[in-house]
């Protein structure tokens, strides 16, 4: 840490970022703990009530998952600079300094992450398109299941509160629905993984679309 000419402390981004992503492990791990307290009072009181057992547990492995992303300050850093990039792109500055710097450091980061967390911050980076109105669909595999059979696993999963399967379905094509609705379903996907500015975003477009259902799961 150096003091600047102001007197004020300067912190290095790498400590900043570090202390970022433990505190949002922190607060994980004391709202999830919170809710399994109360998810096992409740288990005890009627059988209506156990019946809400798997959608919590459920919730709980999802926050599990997402917390192990945040501990790791690289990928908090690449997830804000992929927010920040896709958000210069859309502006038209792609080929700007601000957005050539954005991606030297996201290269950094890059060799810092689990193949589990590129995964998921691939995922992003493409359904980040859908807010440029750019969005490119994986190409269909041979003998991949219909449509409808995809609808139907895409409502499973929203059931189950599946979230990273939701999010992949959604990436193979357009028929599920209207744009309006699809970046509502992404941004409740990605809230509940944690990523509440990136839920924000599509909330955004989603409203942009269509203001009167923009609040709709």
């Amino acid at each position: 840490m150096t003091t600047s000419s102001g007197g004020w402390v300067r912190v290095p981004s790498a400590v900043r970022l570090s202390l970022r992503a433990s505190g949002f492990g922190l607060i994980r791990e004391i709202h999830t703990m919170a809710l399994l307290s109360r998810a096992s009072a409740w288990s005890w009181t009627s059988t209506s009530m156990r019946s809400l057992q798997p959608k919590i547990v459920g919730w709980w492995r999802n926050s599990e998952m997402s917390g192990r992303f945040w501990n790791n300050p690289y990928f908090v850093q690449y997830e804000d600079l992929l927010r920040r990039l896709h958000g210069l792109m859309a502006a038209g500055q792609g080929d700007a300094e601000e957005a050539e710097a954005a991606r030297d450091e996201m290269d950094v980061s890059w060799r810092h992450l689990s193949e589990e967390e590129r995964a998921r911050l691939r995922g992003l980076s493409a359904e980040l398109y859908m807010i440029e109105d750019d969005e490119v669909f994986e190409p269909g595999a041979p003998g991949e299941q219909s449509p409808e059979r995809l609808k139907a696993d895409l409502e499973e999963a929203w059931r189950g509160g599946r979230w990273e399967d939701l999010l992949a379905l959604l990436r193979k094509g357009d028929f599920f629905g209207a744009p309006d609705r699809v970046a509502r379903l992404r941004a409740r996907a990605y809230q509940e993984l944690g990523h509440d500015e990136v839920a924000r975003l599509f909330m955004e477009y989603a409203a942009s679309l269509r203001p009167a259902a923009a609040t709709k799961p």
